[in-house]
């Protein structure tokens, strides 16, 4: 399995306490400790602004933290790209909108959110009163020109109501409907059957294929259902720092690599820990033809229930269960780059934010097509069908665009 000599994707826990208490929330027990200050987050933000290419500041609750100011000031003087994951609860939301309204890099943010009733959002997240408080801010940040995507944990309560949750969202402007299955086993009563979640399945890519953002957050594994979700980052791309700045492959583990205030990104991203996360791939996943986009299924719910494997995986798919499909664009439209590129030892790899593609060093010479003058016509004229599918593959993995 191919891993980034240096991850470019984290996700900082800033703050261990929330507002909320979930009842079935996914993150590990944080031990009482001392909190990190805002300068010591800027000591730990120097060390991975050269490599970072998009950040996700969460908690708990990350507002919570006495320096969140400065925290995202210091985010914006790195010029690091983020969002903030957050449940929207805030103790002066004026003030936050402002801040991230002021704050170029921030790319939006991603609020929990985990039905379009309020009796249900309140009885998972506990506090009465809060699903009314986070859908006002998130009606005011989207009011100010911030982009809101909505964190939803697929629950017994909202199963038969998925496509209310995405129309409800859709009704209050919300970019986007990212969708996460329960892998916490602190609470057996959210857990959902094999049909039901087949079902949300089923939901989700209709929406997707009606051009609705309806994305997958916890990934579900190829053989359970064929489907959009993308296989785990997590030590391949992506990692966690946790409020005392112990880097985690997960959020959902309580699997301590090394603390980046005593070792470097590279010591402990190359350490034994990281090492054996990346290994724990069931050997049957690499006889799977979708083992390049599964990854092995999630490594969290097989930890967390105390399994080899991801619960929810079947047996290795063959080519003769493979769907494929295809990608339909104007032959007038001109695709543009959208990415930076870095050199691993395995090849090139093209970033654009939360979005990797790992190509041949061959492929430098094509990048150099997509100069933002040529038409698809044009290039499949001159550099024939096979470039032409390449630049379709780059396109629908978010690493181009297309305009006319």
């Amino acid at each position: 399995m191919l891993y980034l000599s240096e991850p470019v994707h984290y996700n900082l826990e800033i703050y261990p306490f929330c507002n909320n208490q979930c009842l079935g929330c996914g993150n590990i027990d944080f031990a009482i400790g001392k909190k990190i200050l805002a300068s010591t987050w800027r000591l730990i933000l120097e060390k991975i602004q050269p490599h970072a290419a998009h950040v996700r500041i969460s908690g708990g609750e990350p507002s919570l933290h006495p320096e969140f100011e400065n925290i995202i000031r210091t985010l914006s003087d790195m010029n690091i790209p983020f969002i903030l994951f957050t449940n929207g609860r805030w103790q002066n939301p004026d003030h936050i909108i402002n801040l991230l309204c002021q704050t170029p890099q921030c790319r939006g943010l991603l609020v929990s959110l985990h039905s379009h009733i309020p009796e249900i959002h309140d009885a998972f997240t506990t506090v009465k009163g809060s699903f009314s408080e986070t859908l006002t801010n998130i009606k005011k940040s989207i009011d100010s020109g911030l982009t809101i995507a909505t964190s939803t944990i697929i629950l017994p309560s909202n199963t038969d109501a998925i496509q209310e949750i995405i129309s409800f969202h859709q009704k209050h402007g919300i970019y986007q409907t990212t969708f996460s299955r329960y892998v916490s086993v602190k609470n057996h009563n959210f857990e959902i059957n094999s049909e039901q979640l087949k079902s949300v399945i089923n939901i989700i890519e209709l929406n997707r294929n009606n051009g609705y953002r309806a994305e997958y957050s916890v990934c579900i594994p190829q053989c359970f259902k064929l489907s959009s979700s993308i296989g785990c980052l997590s030590g391949i791309t992506y990692c966690v720092i946790d409020p005392w700045g112990n880097l985690r492959p997960c959020s959902h583990v309580p699997i301590n690599c090394g603390n980046l205030l005593e070792k470097s990104i590279k010591d402990i991203w190359c350490g034994t820990e990281m090492k054996s996360w990346r290994e724990m791939i069931p050997l049957q996943c690499w006889d799977c033809v979708e083992i390049s986009k599964c990854r092995g299924g999630c490594r969290a719910a097989a930890i967390l229930n105390k399994k080899d494997s991801d619960p929810l995986m079947t047996q290795p798919l063959s080519k003769s269960d493979k769907t494929c499909s295809k990608t339909i664009l104007n032959e007038n439209m001109i695709p543009v780059k959208n990415f930076n590129i870095r050199k691993e030892p395995f090849g090139l790899v093209l970033i654009n934010e939360n979005r990797v593609v790992p190509v041949d060093f061959e492929a430098e010479p094509i990048l150099d097509i997509i100069d933002g003058i040529s038409t698809l016509r044009e290039i499949k004229k001159c550099y024939g069908e096979d470039i032409l599918n390449f630049i379709g593959h780059l396109y629908k993995e978010g690493i181009i665009y297309c305009h006319r």
